[in-house]
């Protein structure tokens, strides 16, 4: 461990673009779970909530 340490401290821009894509990936993830948190809690709070559909067509793909 000591020497991957090592080559970090010495391969800057490597360590910067490591740690940028790291950032940038748990953002999405953050994001993602977030999104999906908010969509499977839309009306819960309703005093009938297990009683409300979402009424549409479906998406035609072979258009």
């Amino acid at each position: 461990m000591k020497s991957y340490f090592r080559f970090l401290s010495r391969n800057k821009l490597y360590t910067f673009i490591n740690i940028a894509g790291l950032v940038v990936s748990l953002m999405f993830i953050i994001l993602m779970g977030d999104y999906t948190w908010r969509q499977y809690s839309i009306d819960s709070w309703h005093k009938n909530a297990d009683r409300i559909y979402l009424v549409g067509r479906p998406h035609l793909s072979g258009r």
